[in-house]
């Protein structure tokens, strides 16, 4: 009997262990903040890290520096004004490195593990656009020694001409991965479900933006020449209808976050495209009215009574699902019609859009 009761009081205290243990098992994992994931998941991630890159922070300011719309209120008048600290630009420097880049290299480490070269490809022409615009905005940055925060935890700073030579080089190795055949990804790629004829004229049109960027206008047009060839090949980032998931960034900042901050009053383009202004670059052959309202609202919605970036129904190009462009069809011919024009290659039917 007393045998009995010990072996029963065991197993009661090792069932009381053992649910004890259940309870507070893996109590110190965050599932909101992974240490691991698979390709497949890092690949998505990298995708959406640089859909944020190129459509943040750094594109408003250009668009208001460029002459495409108007600084009008608050911190946006000043940076219209050019009044503008170093620490404006963290957030883009972080969408470079810590989400863009690094990510795009543990994409490209565990694909590699995998024998993925499409996955792998498509990995080095996402970080290859992050790091591009990276250096077309700040000239000198870190390449070599980015993304290894342990080993390199101050990276250093390589000169613009360096990080230009070793972009064109990683995306000539992208486009040798995608063209060995090897490797399978679907889904997982939001932009062309692992279309790697789509992703190879990418990296093309790409290599052609930073050679025209070098004034390598003879190697440009070979570049373009292979780029994005009609516009269902183009690189865009996705957007829908849900606030703070998936709709278009500048939907979210001109017409909830920050409304009236930036409008189009006064913006030069708007002079251009319009056809009642003195200054508009349109006639009989090129009528540039369905551009103008494209891009422009006469009579604004955010900000009444002004002219303001178009956000409105599915029409605006700044509207709530609108897909932004990131590498396209467009971009690649006026790159044909530049080089063709500055090399002497070519011919006039590369001239005109």
């Amino acid at each position: 009997m007393k045998r009995i009761y010990r072996s029963f009081f065991a197993l009661v205290a090792g069932l009381q262990f053992f649910a004890c243990s259940s309870i507070v098992e893996n109590l110190n994992v965050d599932p909101n903040n992974p240490t691991a994931s698979t390709g497949s998941l890092l690949l998505t991630g990298t995708e959406i890290a640089n859909m944020a890159t190129q459509e943040g922070m750094a594109s408003r300011l250009t668009t208001i520096w460029s002459g495409y719309a108007t600084g009008a209120d608050r911190q946006w008048l000043d940076y219209y004004n050019y009044n503008v600290t170093a620490g404006v630009y963290d957030a883009d420097w972080n969408l470079v490195y810590q989400a863009t880049n690094a990510n795009a290299l543990l994409t490209i480490e565990k694909a590699t593990a995998l024998g993925n070269r499409k996955m792998v490809a498509i990995a080095k022409i996402l970080r290859a656009n992050a790091l591009a615009t990276g250096t077309e905005l700040w000239g000198d940055i870190p390449f070599d020694q980015a993304g290894d925060i342990a080993k390199y935890p101050s990276p250093a700073f390589e000169p613009q001409a360096t990080v230009y030579t070793k972009l064109l080089a990683l995306l000539d190795d992208a486009i040798a991965d995608l063209k060995s055949g090897v490797g399978t990804v679907t889904t997982e790629d939001i932009h062309f479900a692992g279309d790697a004829t789509k992703w190879t004229q990418v990296a093309y049109t790409l290599k052609a933006r930073l050679l025209t960027d070098l004034k390598q206008y003879d190697a440009a047009y070979t570049a373009a020449q292979t780029g994005v060839s009609v516009y269902a090949n183009s690189l865009y980032a996705p957007h829908g209808n849900t606030a703070s998931v998936n709709q278009n960034s500048y939907f979210s900042f001109l017409a909830s976050t920050r409304t009236g901050d930036i409008n189009a009053v006064g913006a030069y383009n708007t002079t251009l495209l319009n056809p009642t202004n003195a200054k508009y670059r349109g006639n009989s052959k090129t009528i540039e009215t369905a551009r103008f309202k494209f891009y422009y609202l006469e009579v604004g919605v955010n900000s009444p009574g002004k002219m303001e970036p178009n956000t409105t129904g599915t029409t605006g190009f700044f509207a709530q699902t609108a897909s932004f462009p990131l590498v396209t069809y467009q971009e690649n011919i006026l790159t044909l019609a530049e080089s063709a024009l500055r090399s002497g290659k070519g011919s006039q039917r590369h001239w005109v859009i």
